[in-house]
């Protein structure tokens, strides 16, 4: 992934401020193309994440919670 990419990741990361649905910000690549992937838990107020950011287009990903694994001694 191109450094540029990452740098746009990174501005939308800021962007977006610290809300409680928002774990995390990424990148990849879909049909050859580059995204911004935000992964949210929870209700994601689709109209805080823009579709386009800096001419990358965003995808938003529902993840779940994460627990820990339990441990057996």
């Amino acid at each position: 992934m191109s450094a540029i990419i990452i740098e746009k990741a990174e501005g939308l990361r800021k962007s977006l401020g610290d809300p409680p649905w928002l774990v995390a910000v990424g990148t990849g690549e879909l049909g050859g193309e580059p995204v911004i992937f935000v992964y949210a838990k929870g209700r994601v107020p689709f109209s805080l994440v823009p579709d386009m950011w800096r001419g990358v287009k965003v995808w938003v990903r529902q993840v779940s919670d994460i627990s820990p694994a339990d441990v057996m001694g």
